[in-house]
């Protein structure tokens, strides 16, 4: 019990200290008193800070910031507020954005309900991520891709603030042969790239590559257990979880890459997709397993999209969901006496709904 009351406060603190780092980076990034137009080049020189601070050779205590520079744009307003309004607002805009996505989506009240009180929206509200923001773009971008393309592909290139999250999301619009989608994302991306670049400069891409890549990489090579790593959900963290060496956890995640790659192009290349929800879920499952780098705080999107997929149809639907809260919300518990369940749980639950969906056409 005293085990577990101490890794429930080390949780409190880390959630309260990252509220408080993401507004300090807003202060950062305008310098106090900054206006934006027209003081472009004071808001250049002193983002560039952000990410020329990182060293390569700094530690898992050091404080670093692995966002592309797109994202900076988005947090430069925090500072104009007191930091409990600025948490508020921040939470407030996240909050308004994902259940937006979710309404345009035509999720049922009570699966938005369930999905906004699922463990990683509340640790995404609670720790000032911005895990809202990103599950709402991962929602318009897979589903509104054969409804309305265009919206889709702009929230796909959108998702440029944290793009290993969509490195699934090519391959998919490939598949469906959704040209549009990916004019769309091209577009935006590069537009958002851009733009950056032309506000902050190109130095802090070039900073970002060398000591903001570096940075995640020493997330990924220190030894298991870090306070950090214990809200990792990706395959690649859990081999090193079970004491998995890096070539060996390199060698795990590429397969699952590779195998989430080549189910992706088989679900969005069928011309009879099965149902939207079932779509829906399956690719948020599939984007999950794909990254080596993803946190409790970026799933609020696949909480929705089981919570809908579990309410959407039979009971045996209601495994999913049901298996997924367990999973995550006692990941830090289970972490502790045997591994990550992320990396293992959401696997299995993407087979259990592609074995589902196979019954189905057996049975069509």
């Amino acid at each position: 019990m005293a085990r577990a009351l101490y890794w429930m406060l080390l949780a409190i603190g880390e959630a309260v200290a990252l509220v408080i780092a993401r507004y300090s980076l807003g202060h950062l990034v305008s310098h106090g008193h900054f206006l934006l137009p027209p003081d472009i080049a004071c808001f250049r020189d002193h983002a560039g800070i952000i990410f020329h601070h990182t060293s390569p050779g700094m530690t898992m205590d050091s404080c670093a910031f692995m966002y592309p520079p797109p994202f900076v744009l988005l947090i430069a307003a925090l500072p104009w507020l007191s930091p409990l309004r600025a948490y508020a607002a921040w939470g407030i805009a996240g909050t308004a954005g994902l259940f937006g996505a979710a309404r345009c989506l035509d999720l049922s009240r009570c699966s938005i309900l369930l999905g906004f009180v699922a463990p990683p929206t509340i640790v995404a509200i609670m720790s000032g991520q911005n895990g809202m923001f990103v599950s709402a773009l991962l929602l318009i971008s897979i589903g509104l891709a054969r409804k309305n393309p265009v919206p889709a592909g702009i929230a796909a290139g959108c998702m440029v603030i944290k793009p290993h999250l969509a490195i699934l999301l090519p391959i998919c619009y490939l598949a469906d042969r959704n040209w549009r989608a990916i004019l769309a994302a091209a577009a935006t991306g590069f537009g958002l790239l851009a733009v950056s670049a032309w506000v902050l400069g190109v130095r802090v891409w070039r900073d970002l590559i060398l000591n903001g890549r570096a940075t995640a990489i020493v997330m990924l090579q220190t030894p298991w257990p870090q306070p950090l790593q214990k809200n990792m959900v990706s395959v690649f963290m859990t081999a090193r979880s079970l004491h998995a060496g890096m070539p060996a956890a390199v060698a795990v995640q590429l397969c699952m890459t590779v195998v989430a790659g080549f189910a992706a192009w088989k679900l969005w290349s069928r011309a009879d997709q099965p149902d939207a929800l079932k779509n829906l879920a399956l690719t948020l499952c599939l984007l999950t397993i794909a990254t080596p780098y993803a946190y409790i705080s970026d799933l609020p999107a696949l909480a929705l999209a089981l919570a809908a997929y579990g309410l959407s149809g039979e009971s045996a639907r209601l495994l999913a969901p049901a298996a997924f809260w367990i999973l995550i919300g006692f990941n830090g518990f289970i972490a502790m006496w045997w591994c990550l369940p992320g990396g293992i749980g959401i696997p299995l639950i993407a087979a259990v709904i592609w074995q589902q969906h196979a019954k189905g056409q057996n049975a069509a």
